[in-house]
């Protein structure tokens, strides 16, 4: 369980990385 948050957390970031390019 821990480790599906954890990449949902990755996945968020790197969504939010992406949109400020």
């Amino acid at each position: 369980m821990l480790q599906l948050m954890i990449y949902f957390l990755m996945f968020l970031t790197t969504i939010i990385f992406i949109n400020m390019i």
